[in-house]
């Protein structure tokens, strides 16, 4: 798999967002769901008056699951094609 390294979210999402959607390999929605979990994730942990709603709180777990399940396909594709690389015999 890819061997890099983060030392912030931002340097994630923007590889992420150039590697991975940019490429086609994943669609733009990706980046979508992705960009919207972290502004989320900031908001609550930085204002101190963030209130989520029950219909929030939905949305983001159905759109985690969306990219969840998305990025599972695309490394059980990954790790199966890399498999099939390996020369025989070892």
């Amino acid at each position: 798999m890819d061997e890099v390294d983060f030392s912030k979210h931002a340097g994630v999402m923007a590889y992420f967002q150039k590697n991975y959607v940019r490429t086609g390999i994943f669609e733009k929605e990706y980046s979508k769901i992705l960009t919207k979990a972290f502004e989320v994730r900031t908001e609550s942990d930085y204002d101190d008056y963030y209130i989520i709603s029950k219909a929030e709180v939905e949305d983001q777990i159905s759109q985690a699951q969306i990219f969840s399940d998305g990025v599972s396909k695309y490394v059980e594709k990954r790790l199966s094609k890399e498999k099939e690389d390996v020369p025989h015999g070892r």
